[in-house]
C-alpha cells in the first residue's frame, strides 16, 4: 500500500527521548522526596511518615496546617 496508509507502531527519536526524561525527572523527585522528607520531618516535629509535599510546601498528613515551604526544607 502506500507509504500515507501504513501505520508505524514505532515512536520517533523525540518521544523516546521524552519519555527517557521524564522517567530520569520522576526519579530525581523521588529521590529528593526521601532526602527532604526527613529535614521536614524534623523542622515540623512529625514522623518522617506523616510528611508529604504539596505547592511549595512539605506539611504534615495528620495536620495540615503544620506547613512549612521548601527553601526551610532545602
Amino acid at each position: 500500500g502506500r507509504l500515507s496508509q501504513r501505520v508505524s507502531s514505532f515512536g520517533t527519536a523525540a518521544s523516546s527521548g521524552a519519555d527517557l526524561n521524564g522517567m530520569a525527572v520522576a526519579a530525581a523527585c523521588a529521590t529528593l522526596r526521601e532526602r527532604l522528607a526527613p529535614v521536614a520531618a524534623g523542622l515540623l516535629g512529625m514522623p518522617v511518615d506523616e510528611i508529604g509535599f504539596a505547592r511549595g510546601e512539605a506539611y504534615a498528613r495528620s495536620r495540615p496546617d503544620l506547613r512549612v515551604p521548601f527553601a526551610k526544607v532545602c
